[in-house]
């Protein structure tokens, strides 16, 4: 008979580096923010940029509802890893 899993508890070391990276990113972002701010520079709308770079046969793909279709073809054309790939394409 088998166990069930336990679930693994991150330590306070561990916990304590991911609130720093993630403290990190919100710096960042906001860093970022400044920067278009006062450059006068438009923020892009990253879905209308993501879009654009997508080929015809992924965004045929998207249209008639085939994501995982599309989620391969995206993979093959750039060569993401499977989580990269969705996350793109879930985006759209």
């Amino acid at each position: 008979m088998r166990c069930p899993p336990t679930p693994i508890q991150p330590t306070c070391r561990e916990i304590g580096q991911l609130t720093s990276v993630a403290a990190k990113c919100i710096d960042r972002q906001g860093l970022v923010q400044h920067l278009y701010e006062k450059t006068g520079v438009p923020v892009p709308d990253l879905q209308t940029l993501a879009r654009t770079q997508v080929s015809a046969h992924v965004q045929q793909l998207l249209a008639s509802c085939d994501k995982i279709g599309a989620i391969k073809a995206y993979r093959a054309e750039t060569n993401v890893d499977l989580p990269t790939a969705s996350r793109f394409i879930e985006s759209l």
